[in-house]
């Protein structure tokens, strides 16, 4: 993957490409000491993360096919992907978010990557007592925290939820037309009186 991302890079002028994870809990608790000391291995050393990378890939299966594992650490495949491909500033990543978020310390750990959005699938929603669709707290404070850092959100998937309508407004009313001729064809009539004669033939508009 890193191979055809750098040769896509290679041809982009005023484009960028952005790689697609599941923002989903790095690891099973028992295992997160050793995913946490591989991540520096990972920067430092990208062929040694790379390798490792390739032998967890070739006993588990691929990345794509193991999308809803919980043992799986995006934020390391990432980091050797990122390596792998020179840290290029056309490269970035948009983070999936589950309906059940990770701890802050995972998720704030993406901010120090370059975190270009958030998708936001409609199933993450959920239905208040008016019945419309509302995020959670912890999924509040997330988007919160994507608007305060730059980072943009999507909202992805088909409604989810079905709001009613709310009821048809009636037209406003037509505005009324200015009067502004027929006061100063007034002015000039009441200014000819003043003056003891008569009233002119034509009327005078003001231009303002």
């Amino acid at each position: 993957m890193a191979q055809v991302i750098n040769q896509a890079i290679g041809g982009l002028t005023h484009m960028a490409i952005w790689v697609t994870l599941p923002l989903a809990a790095a690891a099973p608790a028992a295992t997160q000491p050793a995913a946490a000391a591989a991540q520096p291995a990972a920067a430092s050393e990208p062929a040694a993360a790379a390798a490792d990378l390739q032998q967890d890939l070739a006993v588990n299966g691929t990345a794509s096919d193991r999308s809803s594992s919980s043992s799986v650490d995006w934020f390391k495949y990432w980091c050797v992907l990122y390596a792998l491909c020179e840290c290029s500033s056309l490269l970035g990543v948009a983070l999936i978010v589950p309906a059940d978020l990770p701890s802050q310390n995972l998720i704030r750990r993406w901010l120090a990557q370059p975190l270009k959005a958030l998708l936001l699938p409609t199933n993450v929603f959920t239905t208040n007592k008016r019945g419309y669709p509302v995020l959670s707290k912890p999924h509040q404070q997330l988007i919160e925290l994507a608007f305060k850092h730059g980072i943009q959100v999507v909202v992805t998937g088909e409604p989810c939820h079905k709001v009613a309508p709310g009821p048809c407004q009636p037209p406003p009313p037509p505005t009324p037309a200015p009067a502004a001729a027929a006061d100063s064809a007034a002015a000039a009539e009441a200014a000819a009186a003043a003056a003891g004669g008569d009233a002119l033939p034509f009327t005078i508009t003001d231009p303002g």
